[in-house]
């Protein structure tokens, strides 16, 4: 380098650049005391500057960009680098964003006060949960667009479980049986039985021995009305009754009289045989469906309706064989005897 006009070279090297030796104290004295005949000029034109990575132009297209309407929305996060450990915003501005009194005010302040960094937590998890969009809130997180149709359903369920509940609650407040009915425990066995009758044909019990009960009674023929009663010991109302009654008046005037009584119906024959010593044996039979017995001592005559008659019907009961005697006219003093059979 070309030593300056009026200018020593001491001994003042001590500084390298790119190639170039240059004393510190030179350069310094350069700046301040520019040889003579040399002027440094006030301004450099930008074709002379060599820009680098770390220093470059800007045009006046480029400068008007960042400050063009809107540039306050533009990201300069880039450009701004924050020291570790502290704010780029003043200490005052912290103070007057986090005073409420300034700011802003809550009625439930007290409440929002009180809360924990448990209650925080689970703040945070709460919204965190109804910010996705698979939860089931029509209104916030998502629609249907069957929404008027599932509402409907929904009504509709909810109306049908209410009527359902208010009948079935109106049912148990209703009596459950009538104001005079009878407790099991005081029906009696003869009232079971008064119902147990008739025969059930949409099925039988094969197989089981049938119980019958039977026995021989008597009835003087000449007594007054009355009514007799013949306990037969079924246990039971009977199905039916059967009776054969034989009564002999005389050696010549004999009947025979069988009768039977199914809880309904009342059947009676009667077979009269008499027999004198100068006449032929005459052999009468009569029927009837009013009773199952009659008898009389007079020939010819028909026991069921004859004017000397003595009639017996029978009914029956779970205890006995019950025969209601009609006595009419007059009737010679004789006994019959009533083999009767229960089943």
């Amino acid at each position: 380098m070309p030593e300056p006009p009026g200018m020593k070279h001491k001994g003042l090297i001590d500084k390298e650049q790119a190639g170039i030796i240059i004393a510190t104290s030179v350069e310094t004295y350069l700046q301040t005391n520019p040889p003579t005949g040399y002027t440094h000029p006030s301004s450099h034109p930008a074709n002379m500057i060599t820009e680098d990575t770390g220093h470059n132009f800007i045009t006046v297209i480029e400068k008007n960009n960042i400050h063009a309407s809107g540039s306050d929305n533009q990201d300069l996060s880039g450009l701004v680098v924050k020291e570790t450990g502290k704010s780029l915003v003043a200490d005052i501005e912290i103070a007057k964003i986090h005073s409420n009194t300034l700011d802003h005010s809550h009625l439930n302040k007290s409440i929002l006060d009180s809360y924990t960094q448990s209650n925080i937590d689970l703040a945070d998890a709460v919204g965190k949960k109804h910010s996705n969009s698979l939860d089931h809130s029509n209104s916030l997180d998502h629609s249907h667009t069957n929404k008027s149709t599932l509402d409907s359903v929904q009504e509709a369920l909810t109306t049908a479980l209410k009527t359902n509940y208010d009948t079935s609650y109106t049912l148990s407040q209703a009596a459950h049986a009538p104001s005079d009915a009878q407790k099991n425990s005081d029906i009696t066995k003869a009232e079971i039985e008064a119902k147990l009758t008739g025969t059930i044909s949409s099925h039988s019990h094969s197989g089981s021995s049938p119980t019958w009960k039977c026995g021989i009674s008597t009835k003087n023929i000449t007594d007054a009305s009355t009514t007799q009663n013949i306990a037969h010991g079924l246990g039971r109302v009977p199905t039916i009754v059967r009776v054969s009654a034989h009564c002999a008046y005389a050696a010549a005037l004999s009947q025979i009289c069988n009768g039977v009584y199914d809880g309904t119906n009342h059947s009676g024959i009667n077979l009269c045989s008499a027999e004198g010593t100068t006449t032929a044996l005459i052999d009468n039979i009569y029927s009837s469906t009013a009773a199952e017995l009659g008898f009389t001592a007079a020939t010819g005559t028909n026991p069921y309706t004859g004017a000397n008659r003595q009639t017996g019907v029978i009914t029956c009961d779970a205890t006995n064989i019950i025969i209601t005697w009609t006595k009419v006219g007059t009737v010679s003093s004789n006994t019959v005897n009533i083999l009767w059979e229960v089943n």
